[in-house]
């Protein structure tokens, strides 16, 4: 995910076609889960908060006792109830470490993190961290230490969120500040592949229903790392060839220029998307950023 500029061939090969070659997009998928003869068995390690939603995790992780859950409560790391997810200080990071070490002991097969997730009774994180970077930071803090801990045979990472997903061109992003964790766990992914870091973003709906989903997606250990449910549909994340279609009079508006008769260029996004010339007189507004 990011920006590529490449130049085009503008005499010799036609644009559309080339750009057609290099767009692509992130689109998602509708696709049922697969399940396999036996679900993964094992310790699991549950980072939850005060919510039903980890409660009954939980308990459904435990079904038929074939699994142990060791959980990570905030109220246990941060001593008190209803806490706001705050950078961790030593004598937390100690409690989690002594904790995960433990799991580790026991073959911790999975992890849990459900520390991301936001409700009413959580108002004070959208007071205390409205976009969600003192949450991110929180969640580095315990990748590294991880990391630390499973110095081999990592476990698996799930990082769970709610409604931070435009999955659906009807989804409302309720929980915005959830983005940033999304954006971490994906550079967990590349930076710490051991532990496999999966993304699955449930709706906001009965919490059972969404319990059961969790529950069978952590158990099948499936080979997808970006699943999200809506509509009790499950969807994955895939890289899809993008059509470009533009006609002959936006292509004759085209014009080439060398880069040393101008100072700058804005990228204006729209329908069109174009390459504007601006000039340093311009007062750059406060939401642009200018690279040099």
């Amino acid at each position: 995910e990011g920006l590529l500029c490449r130049a085009l061939l503008t005499q010799q090969v036609d644009q559309v076609e080339q750009i057609n070659k290099l767009a692509y997009t992130w689109e998602w998928q509708p696709q049922p889960l697969q399940l396999a003869n036996t679900l993964r068995k094992g310790t699991w390690l549950v980072f939850g908060r005060e919510q039903e939603l980890t409660e009954k995790l939980t308990s459904a992780l435990k079904v038929n006792h074939t699994n142990s859950v060791i959980p990570v409560d905030t109220r246990y790391i941060y001593q008190q109830s209803h806490a706001a997810i705050r950078t961790l200080n030593s004598d937390q990071l100690v409690r989690i470490k002594s904790i995960v070490q433990l799991a580790q002991q026991q073959g911790c097969v999975g992890i849990a993190y459900l520390w991301g997730i936001q409700t009413d009774i959580h108002a004070t994180d959208s007071a205390v961290d409205p976009v969600g970077i003192e949450q991110t930071c929180v969640a580095m803090q315990i990748m590294q230490l991880l990391n630390e801990v499973f110095s081999e045979n990592s476990p698996r990472l799930y990082f769970v969120t709610q409604g931070v997903q435009a999955v659906t061109n009807t989804d409302a992003i309720d929980h915005l500040a959830q983005s940033p964790l999304v954006g971490f766990a994906r550079v967990a992914l590349n930076e710490f592949p051991g532990f496999r870091c999966s993304l699955i973003d449930l709706e906001n709906t009965h919490v059972d229903q969404q319990v059961e989903k969790l529950k069978t997606e952590l158990l099948a250990n499936s080979d997808e790392d970006d699943v999200a449910f809506r509509n009790s549909e499950r969807f994955v994340h895939r890289l899809m060839h993008l059509e470009i279609k533009s006609n002959e009079e936006m292509l004759s508006k085209d014009e080439i220029v060398n880069a040393a008769q101008i100072d700058a260029f804005q990228f204006e996004w729209g329908h069109n998307p174009i390459f504007r010339e601006i000039n340093h007189s311009e007062t750059i507004p406060d939401d642009v950023v200018e690279i040099e």
